[in-house]
């Protein structure tokens, strides 16, 4: 496993649990927001075994913890988790990572690289990978337009692949990654990433109006 450069080892951190631990290989990882640094999502790793880990959208308080240069919460296995009191974090932040933005393909080239967001798309091919845990599509306009330029890569991950994605399909996809490969964006699913296939337009403008998040609500309910 790839080491990172420590910044604070063997200290008390207070985390706000975003997601719940998603199991990566040998150990586990979740999204949190860490007290010390409010305006960025972290992550926490944790061996797989660790036992009684909270819920996600809770606020805790890690001992005995790790912090890495890249924000990374390492948990020692001495580590205990302890309810903690509410504090303030960049609820922006938070919302757009939980809830991200809902775009059309055309505007990816647009978003920075490493954002998330909601994409809405036809399929226009899919493309036969040598890998068994990717489907690589090209994704175009759900209005039929499939000018070269409006078209982006989408790469499928592990269970992302699963639904049935023949051409001509329409699609929402929610927690999708901006990347770029050679200059030109695509779009990569992430562990978070659900994919809802639609059998026509009116269908996809009333999940897209429906997955549109309520920046109000959140506000004030993370901050109370």
């Amino acid at each position: 496993m790839e080491t990172t450069p420590q910044k604070m080892q063997g200290q008390n951190v207070h985390i706000f649990l975003l997601t719940s631990p998603m199991r990566k290989h040998s150990y586990k990882e979740a999204d949190v927001v860490v007290r010390e640094a409010p305006g960025r999502i972290s992550r926490v790793r944790m061996s797989d075994g660790f036992p009684n880990f909270p819920n996600s959208k809770t606020f805790n308080m890690a001992t005995d913890a790790t912090i890495a240069d890249d924000g990374t919460v390492r948990f020692s296995k001495k580590m205990q988790i302890l309810s903690s009191r509410k504090f303030n974090y960049d609820v922006k932040v938070v919302t757009n990572f939980l809830e991200p933005p809902i775009i059309m393909v055309s505007e990816c080239k647009s978003e920075p690289v490493g954002s998330q967001v909601t994409a809405v798309g036809r399929v226009i091919q899919v493309i036969p990978a040598r890998e068994s845990t990717l489907k690589p599509v090209i994704l175009g306009q759900a209005d039929d337009n499939d000018d070269d330029d409006h078209q982006k890569q989408l790469k499928l991950w592990r269970s992302a692949r699963q639904p049935a994605t023949p051409p001509g399909s329409l699609i929402l996809l929610n927690h999708v990654v901006i990347g770029q490969l050679r200059g030109i964006k695509n779009l990569n699913s992430t562990y978070m990433t659900r994919l809802q296939v639609c059998l026509h337009i009116e269908q996809l403008i009333a999940l897209k109006t429906k997955s549109t998040p309520s920046h109000e609500n959140t506000t004030k309910e993370s901050l109370t």
